[in-house]
């Protein structure tokens, strides 16, 4: 067994000392592919990190209120406190919102070319041309994006550039281009088929066909009613369905009960309480004065019967 175990160690020592320089040649490569290996990846987390940064700026941009801004009253602590919640700048105009869009999203596809964040600042520059009401500039790079492996992988960028196809052929009124891109945005995938068919009945009544429009409005206002295995659909879909619906034929579905408003509630409550006090201008009769009740009579514990004392030898019955 020694022996073995010596000639094992010779023949190791003897091929060391002759491939010594291979050796130490192939463990130097392997860390140094190891190594480069590693830092590679982390660059790429590091430049997607920026990328993802970036694109944030242009998403929190299109998100932003347009409306009368500046900076929150010294003597209002709510305000303040939303303003460090929701950092959020406020826009004068839609078109300086697109103007910010714009700045954002064109820093991501110079910067990033060939990312997945450039694809998707794409999308967001076309979103930010249909603002702008730049219908050509939008149609071309909603084409662009559906032109891309993004697109083809992945239903929601296809979805989102298709129906941006819609929305720009709409903007240029081409209602037939329009409508031929809703449909294909129906076809993009099965959660996609109430939107499109909602929006092929608003190009239908755009076009004048309400008996059309109505019709595919109609089926879908009455899908949508239904409980489905799906979930409950949006009620903002389901609002804009019925809303259109109406246009095309106020009798196509029924009245809907006005839902009184916060304000209109405590007003009722303030009304009842003011009756019930018999206050206010309504002239309203004073409640009645409830008259005391009595207090209730003593509760009266019986005592146990105590037996009389055995008669004594000279009691004569009275005691």
């Amino acid at each position: 067994m020694q022996d073995q175990l010596a000639r094992a160690t010779s023949r190791a020592t003897t091929f060391l000392r002759k491939y010594f320089r291979y050796v130490v040649t192939g463990l130097v490569v392997v860390l140094g592919g190891t190594a480069a290996t590693l830092w590679y990846l982390d660059r790429r987390e590091t430049q997607r990190g920026k990328a993802s940064d970036a694109l944030m700026v242009g998403v929190q941009a299109d998100r932003s209120d347009v409306g009368p801004g500046g900076e929150p009253p010294a003597n209002d602590p709510l305000a303040k406190h939303i303003a460090i919640v929701d950092p959020r700048p406020t826009y004068a105009t839609l078109s300086d919102r697109a103007d910010a869009e714009l700045a954002a999203y064109t820093k991501v596809m110079d910067e990033h070319p060939g990312t997945g964040a450039a694809i998707l600042g794409r999308l967001g520059k076309a979103g930010a041309f249909l603002d702008k009401g730049d219908a050509d500039a939008a149609l071309s790079l909603f084409n662009d994006v559906l032109l891309t492996d993004l697109a083809k992988a992945d239903i929601d960028v296809r979805a989102r550039a298709t129906e941006g196809k819609g929305f720009a052929y709409e903007l240029k009124k081409d209602y037939d281009a329009a409508l031929a891109a809703f449909r294909d945005l129906e076809a993009v995938d099965k959660s996609m088929e109430d939107l499109g068919k909602y929006h092929q009945g608003r190009m239908l009544v755009k076009k004048g066909d309400k008996d059309k429009a109505k019709e595919i409005l109609l089926a879908l206002y009455k899908k949508l009613e239904l409980p489905s295995v799906d979930g409950p659909p949006t009620k903002e879909l389901k609002a804009a369905v019925e809303q259109y619906l109406r246009m095309v034929d106020p009798t196509a579905v029924p009245k809907r009960q006005k839902t009184p408003t916060q304000q209109e509630m405590m007003q009722q409550i303030q009304e009842q309480m003011a009756k019930m006090k018999g206050g206010g201008d309504d002239g309203g009769e004073e409640m009645p004065d409830v008259p005391e009740m009595p207090e209730p009579p003593p509760i009266q514990v019986p005592l146990p019967p105590q037996e009389a004392p055995p008669p004594g030898d000279n009691d004569d019955g009275t005691h």
